[in-house]
């Protein structure tokens, strides 16, 4: 995925049919079967670090804005994420791959 808008819409929301998602601003343009499977298909599918961070990787230079902190530190309690400097961080990641500095 490049950007948010390949898989999400405009914002535009239907309110008799929209899910929570949807009245956040996070309307699908498809059904959540055919534009989630693009990416969460197999529940068992290696977390290597590689696909777990792609987004990051396919927006660098772009406009998507899409960093680090876009998932390990949003303040969105529903992801249940830490930052990457939290000690609970190594308890989910390997942090060791990808050495960084915490600011």
């Amino acid at each position: 995925m490049a950007a948010c808008s390949q898989c999400h819409g405009d914002g535009s929301i239907n309110l008799a049919t929209s899910s929570k998602l949807d009245k956040q601003g996070y309307a699908l343009k498809g059904t959540k079967s055919q534009v989630c499977s693009q990416c969460h298909a197999e529940k068992n599918l290696p977390r290597t670090w590689d696909r777990m961070h792609s987004h990051v990787a396919k927006t660098a230079g772009g406009n998507a804005g899409i960093d680090c902190f876009f998932c390990h530190d949003f303040k969105r309690p529903e992801r249940g994420l830490c930052s990457p400097c939290e000690p609970c961080a190594s308890s989910y990641v390997d942090t060791t791959p990808f050495p960084h500095e915490c600011q």
